[in-house]
């Protein structure tokens, strides 16, 4: 499935989930700014431990579930985060039993193209980087664990592959985004159309 531009420009709110974040970094990263001019050789990801909710702005709102992070690129080495120029997929398998394998069927697959990269461009406490949100909407609270990989496709050159993630959901309950803020799921607007992210 393709990201529509109407979602990702929603999905601005989500990086107030990022400003302090759950996982640490050298402090290389913090403090730099933005740079293009070195080439791309490593893409790294942040993924939050726990299901995330939006509104849906192609359908009036509505609470969609799912996973976010952030994206970030760097050089050879990982000092300055980088702007990419091409396109990302996501694909999200379930890594709750046996390690999914080369074969597995992931959950959810996403295209994020350039001009959706480019919306999701934005600056946090480590820097310049991307806010992914991959909807979930198949999700069950029996998935217990789940595996991200990430394929960065520049415009020229050869795709690189960003480490795969293993993330162990939290079963305390569910973020919700509305209205561009960070809310507890007891504060959405609509909790039972969305208990199911729980």
């Amino acid at each position: 499935m393709t990201i529509s531009l109407r979602m990702a420009g929603g999905l601005i709110g989500l990086a107030a989930l990022f400003t302090t974040g759950c996982v640490s970094f050298d402090k290389a990263w913090l403090g730099m700014r933005e740079g293009d001019v070195t080439p791309i050789s490593q893409a790294h990801t942040r993924w939050e431990n726990h299901i995330v909710v939006i509104e849906d702005a192609v359908n009036n709102g509505r609470p969609v579930a799912g996973m976010a992070g952030r994206l970030y690129f760097f050089g050879p080495e990982v000092l300055q985060p980088l702007k990419g120029k091409g396109a990302v997929t996501v694909d999200l398998f379930d890594a709750t039993g046996a390690a999914p394998g080369p074969q597995s069927q992931p959950l959810v697959h996403v295209d994020f193209d350039a001009k959706s990269l480019d919306r999701l461009y934005h600056k946090d406490g480590f820097g310049w980087g991307y806010t992914l949100f991959i909807p979930w909407e198949t999700y069950r609270p029996d998935v217990l664990r789940v595996l991200l990989r990430v394929r960065y496709a520049p415009d020229k050159g050869t795709p690189i592959y960003a480490p795969p993630s293993t993330i162990t959901l939290r079963n305390e309950g569910t973020v919700a985004i509305q209205n561009g803020k960070a809310l507890g799921l007891d504060q959405a607007r609509n909790p039972r159309s969305i208990s199911a992210s729980r």
